[in-house]
């Protein structure tokens, strides 16, 4: 269940970088996004 809260703050930071227009700020937590995907598929 730690995953899945963890991934919904990914996405609460996704959109609010997105929002700001921060375009490396969205790379940042897209590629930590699926680093965290990696992680739980091991």
């Amino acid at each position: 269940m730690l995953g899945s809260c963890r991934s919904a703050g990914l996405h609460e930071r996704l959109t609010d970088v997105c929002a700001a227009g921060d375009v490396d700020g969205a790379v940042r937590v897209t590629a930590e996004t699926w680093r965290g995907l990696e992680e739980l598929a091991d």
